[in-house]
């Protein structure tokens, strides 16, 4: 049968035919039709008072344990911060206390009940926000039961909807609108059916990383205005690497205060923001000190039980009997020794229950009632804190108790920082018992940092400015991929070139101001040091401050005199405390012991104000100096014991972070010593020196083999 010849008319029609077929086809596929009505109206009501009755009806199919002391503080918080229109909740728990799982219950009861309409939730990345989209669907794939029958709408639009992700679903003949889970622009998006009187019609719960984009965030409704929201969520975003990074945690707080609050526009906006803290500066502990927070601490052991003296013994029975078990059976017979050891430390602990148990109050003890192998709750948490966790790490999962980054070292922390804020003091402007002023470059080939600082007797110290040059459009981006560069700045210009340009407009810009102190007099810039260390433009800065009409104010330098300690100049040498001119220099280069005076200024910043030697800085709050304290606290220090028996501290080469206001601040206290300021201030009072014979000395000297 040969080839049919359609008309061109015939295939018009015919295609027609077929998509109206279609249309009409998917049109009652996708009409939900008859929603059943709320199963029991009471039971919801009832439910939807407090998000701890709605939990308890419509999750508690989903819970491994029943719900432990910190669970209910948490329901409670949290339903708290979610009837309000603008609290603001912080809430650190223990690792493993459920948080996300719980955070998870929020969003749905808050929508849910109508209380919220566009909720955003933010994760610490991606996969994170799938876990999180992960149990928050997981709600819904109930066939029946008390959730099911109580919120049809939703589950009828879902049913309606099946798998097919982009179908279209209509009520009634109107879209309702629903997504269910589609990435879109890297969120995770769920859009509630629109359907007339359900409470929840409409509503939005949005999941993304924090490190995505988050500006200009676009949702819109079906009138295309704009929509905000008016709960956030910011769920556990630090993890171990973000909180050793200092300038990503000043990135996260940066995050929270601009963009993130900025989603609100104008409207009142709820926010609750949950974690587990790392050490005392991480972002969590800022969080939980930031005053507009109400801040709650959870944690898995409240009250430890009274006789720890008997927890000892049980300790100490656990590791005799391993040692001993262990030179028994050999090294390879590890896990038997182990188990024997736990055999007989539980046996010491049932002789002595009641005794071991007193006093002790376990947050979450069907938890820990199988964990471990012991035959109690508070057995195993013990067991927990006393063998397999280090005190420290317990002391932070489980507690929410931390320590400084580095311990045995005293370290520079944001509310020692903001302590020296000048509460008068703007910038630009000196204290009073200023004397000098100096000023510090720290060369890059992109961007010259710059900070200036007046100074009085015995390095008592004010920071009067900072910045860069050129000044950048924001304040959160990084040194190796500035906004602004100096080639952008001094179009045609090589990148020596455009560091040359630069370094004579910095210098020139900060010689032509004029600087004042307190009381109106004037205070004269006397020395800027322009850091010489990046081998790439060293011909380039040396020939500048060589070549400059300003150059008996400038001054070159060259970090790492001494790597292994202090050693004495030489007496054709000139110098101060540990820098010295480089020879052939004309007094225009030093060179100097960083780890010194980087160690000296830390010290004179953890000096309290009022003390003699104390530094402080203009007036500003957290959100003002944030990028100057991060950069000032970005480099890790250790002490170490030279071959001299000196200890000195040595600061890390290998931090990625930022540091250069730090670096500009190190250079700021040798410009200081330079110019005249040295340690000890000009009221201290001498004493005499009294005169010894030397006759009396060898005496001395020769008594110590006599003694």
């Amino acid at each position: 049968m040969g080839k049919r010849n359609y008309t061109e008319d015939q295939r018009r029609k015919h295609n027609a035919y077929v998509a109206e077929a279609k249309r009409r086809r998917n049109a009652q596929g996708a009409e939900i039709g008859t929603i059943p009505p709320v199963g029991d109206p009471e039971r919801r009501a009832a439910a939807e008072k407090s998000l701890t009755e709605w939990a308890a009806v419509y999750c508690s199919h989903r819970h491994r344990n029943p719900d432990s002391k910190n669970h209910a503080t948490m329901y409670a918080a949290l339903d708290r911060a979610i009837a309000s229109r603008e609290t603001w909740l912080a809430l650190q728990a223990p690792r493993g206390e459920a948080k996300s799982f719980k955070s998870s219950e929020a969003l749905l009861y808050a929508v849910l009940t109508g209380k919220k309409k566009f909720v955003c939730c933010f994760t610490s990345s991606m996969s994170t926000t799938e876990t999180l989209a992960q149990y928050l669907e997981g709600q819904f794939l109930a066939d029946g039961g008390p959730f099911y029958e109580d919120y049809p709408e939703v589950f009828a639009a879902l049913d309606t909807q099946g798998n097919y992700a982009q179908r279209k679903v209509t009520y009634k003949g109107k879209d309702v609108g629903i997504v269910w889970g589609a990435l879109l622009n890297g969120k995770k998006v769920y859009r509630f059916p629109k359907i007339d009187g359900c409470p929840y019609s409409g509503a939005i719960i949005v999941l993304q990383s924090i490190t995505s984009k988050i500006r200009g965030m676009g949702i819109v409704d079906e009138n295309g205005v704009p929509l905000r929201p008016d709960l956030i969520l910011i769920d556990d975003v630090q993890d171990y690497e973000v909180s050793q990074n200092p300038n990503r945690i000043a990135k996260l707080l940066e995050k929270t205060d601009k963009d993130i609050l900025g989603l609100s526009g104008d409207e009142p906006l709820s926010m609750i923001v949950l974690g587990t803290p790392f050490h005392q500066d991480c972002y969590m502990s800022r969080i939980m000190r930031d005053k507009r927070f109400d801040g709650i601490t959870l944690k898995s052991i409240y009250t430890f039980p009274t006789h720890m003296d008997l927890w000892e013994e049980y300790r100490k029975k656990w590791e005799s009997v391993y040692d001993e078990t262990l030179l028994q059976l050999g090294p390879l017979e590890k896990a038997k020794s182990t188990e024997a050891a736990y055999t007989a430390a539980s046996a010491f602990y049932q002789a002595n229950r009641e005794q071991m148990d007193e006093g002790c109050d376990i947050s979450w003890p069907d938890r820990y009632a199988r964990k471990y192998s012991g035959v109690s709750p508070i057995e195993n948490i013990m067991r927990e804190y006393l063998l397999i966790m280090r005190e420290d790490a317990f002391n932070q999962e489980k507690q929410c108790l931390v320590a400084s980054r580095d311990v045995g070292v005293e370290t520079l922390d944001e509310d020692t920082f903001l302590k020296k804020c000048s509460k008068t003091l703007p910038e630009w402007v000196s204290p009073d018992w200023a004397s000098k002023l100096t000023a510090a470059i720290d060369v890059h080939g992109n961007v010259l940092y710059w900070t200036l600082a007046a100074w009085g007797p015995g390095f008592d110290g004010h920071t009067v400015s900072y910045g860069t040059w050129p000044k950048q459009p924001r304040s959160a981006w990084k040194q190796a991929r500035v906004p602004h560069s100096l080639r952008q700045m001094y179009k045609g210009s090589g990148d020596s070139g455009a560091l040359r340009a630069g370094l004579e407009d910095l210098v020139k810009f900060l010689l032509t101001q004029r600087y004042t102190r307190e009381d109106g007099s004037e205070i004269y810039l006397e020395k800027i040091i322009i850091d010489n260390n990046n081998g790439l433009f060293r011909k380039t800065v040396t020939n500048f401050i060589k070549e400059s009409e300003h150059r008996e104010k400038l001054v070159g330098y060259v970090a790492d005199w001494y790597g292994s300690g202090h050693q004495p100049r030489k007496k054709s040498e000139e110098g101060g405390m540990e820098w010295k001119y480089t020879p052939d220099s004309h007094r225009r280069e030093i060179i100097a012991f960083r780890d010194y005076w980087k160690a000296f200024a830390l010290s004179r910043w953890l000096t309290p104000v009022g003390d003699s030697g104390c530094m402080t800085i203009y007036k500003g709050g957290p959100s003002h100096h944030r990028r100057f304290y991060s950069e000032l606290t970005a480099k890790k220090y250790h002490p170490v014991v030279l071959s001299s028996g000196k200890s000195i501290l040595r600061w890390d080469d290998k931090a990625e972070s930022d540091d250069h206001y730090g670096d500009c601040d190190t250079m700021n206290f040798i410009a200081a010593n330079i110019v005249g300021i040295g340690q000890k201030a000009e009221t201290d009072v001498k004493l005499p020196r009294r005169r010894v014979k030397l006759s009396d000395l060898q005496k001395r000297k020769m008594s110590r083999y006599y003694e």
